[in-house]
């Protein structure tokens, strides 16, 4: 029987006790009352202040009754049409389970991409983190055609020329049932290690082959997300480095630089959909001048990509006039967002590309973050591309020759450069 087959036979059938499947796992059970696990919820029945998006994923996406509570199980693959994957690559889609911020079981979904025909399972993977899709179903990369460029995956072809696999995580909530925690960072970083646990569960990819992980703005705050827990929540996933691209890392300056970036209110409309929902001392009422909360709440149902979202976002006159709520009423918001900073010390190597020209995730606030970085002692190299703005970083030819002959090297066990000091 095939890694494949014993995945699946597993997953929608009756399922072996957890623990003889990985000693020293718990048991956990889907609480049906959580967000995670309710089925056609709209984004209000998930607690907090609530919005106007509708969940309610059916088919590939939906939640097989058998799913266990452990987390990195593959519960359902199916093969990519053959205008879904780069030419000469094999693909699958995936459904898999993982955890909550809170530890709840949750499900997710997301792209597995092989080179060629071969028989062999590969064993170099690098783990995708994507940029800001939106919040609502139909924004999950898996679900479009060209799923790994909605993300800004930009060379996907490159990576795998190289004989490299490709897991793309869609994360918790996008595509399957609950709100996407945006920006929540516990959530982030589990998704990305628990799509490289079920990809393993294919033939194509070999089990405890080395990892390296790329994310790209809210990806590359998933990303360092990941490498901080991998650790104690997925030590057989062997994390050999992480590169992040313009990573939301100083989520509480982000958030005093909205008002000066473009599609502000977008990014605003998921932030507040997420935070709104997953804590409950976040609110609309404390953060939003009352007009703009309806208005945003409509505008969460949008994809970022939706030509359809600015026009939405002009016609709302969200912000012909005031948006935030001046003065400290939004202190619990701000706590939060603290608390989603990816800190602490990084076991795995780090590389952190960043825009001169991003207005989004600034220069300063980066270079604040990689200097803590250094002082927790991770061993991080940051280089800055001169006139880059936020998006144009996954199209700077420069950056990716960069990712891609770093990646080379952490595949290769190479000597680490850095940038910190000492």
């Amino acid at each position: 029987m095939t890694r494949r087959q014993r995945s699946e036979r597993g997953s929608l059938g009756p399922m072996a006790p957890a623990e003889a499947r990985r000693p020293g796992s718990q048991v956990r059970r889907w609480r049906a009352a959580s967000c995670c696990v309710a089925t056609a919820l709209g984004l209000a029945a998930c607690g907090g202040g609530g919005a106007e998006v509708e969940i309610g994923p059916t088919g590939f996406y939906s939640v097989p009754s058998s799913a266990p509570g452990e987390p990195g199980i593959l519960l359902r693959s199916e093969p990519l049409n053959v205008d879904e994957a780069p030419a000469g690559a094999r693909g699958w889609r995936i459904l898999y389970t993982t955890s909550a911020g809170d530890g709840a079981p949750a499900v997710s979904s997301g792209l597995v991409l092989v080179p060629g025909p071969g028989s062999e399972p590969v064993e170099r993977v690098v783990a995708w983190a994507h940029g800001t899709t939106g919040v609502a179903d139909q924004c999950a990369p898996s679900r479009s055609s060209d799923g790994l460029a909605v993300g800004g995956l930009t060379v996907a072809d490159e990576v795998l020329r190289r004989g490299w696999a490709i897991v793309a995580t869609d994360y918790v909530g996008l595509g399957t049932v609950g709100l996407h925690p945006y920006l929540v960072g516990q959530p982030g970083g589990r998704s990305v290690l628990d799509a490289v646990r079920a990809a393993q569960q294919l033939d194509a990819v070999a089990p405890r082959g080395k990892t390296v992980v790329w994310g790209d703005s809210e990806g590359g705050g998933a990303a360092l997300w990941a490498a901080k827990v991998a650790p104690a929540y997925a030590p057989e996933v062997r994390v050999d480095g992480v590169a992040a691209l313009a990573p939301a890392t100083n989520l509480p300056a982000i958030l005093e630089g909205l008002p000066k970036v473009t599609t502000s209110a977008l990014y605003l409309a998921y932030l507040l959909a997420a935070y709104t929902s997953t804590y409950p001392d976040v609110t609309y009422g404390a953060v939003v001048e009352p007009s703009a909360e309806p208005k945003l709440k409509r505008l969460a149902n949008y994809c970022l990509d939706d030509p359809k979202a600015n026009q939405a976002v002009d016609a709302s006159g969200v912000l012909a006039g005031p948006v935030l709520v001046p003065g400290p009423t939004d202190q619990n918001l701000r706590a939060r967002l603290a608390e989603n900073v990816p800190g602490g010390r990084m076991e795995a190597p780090v590389l952190v590309l960043q825009g001169s020209a991003d207005t989004l995730v600034t220069p300063a606030s980066q270079r604040a973050y990689v200097k803590e970085q250094c002082a927790s002692g991770t061993s991080l190299d940051y280089r800055e591309y001169p006139g880059t703005s936020h998006g144009g970083i996954v199209e700077s030819m420069p950056a990716m020759r960069d990712l891609l002959r770093w990646t080379e090297g952490r595949f290769g066990g190479r000597p680490i450069g850095t940038t910190c000091a000492g």
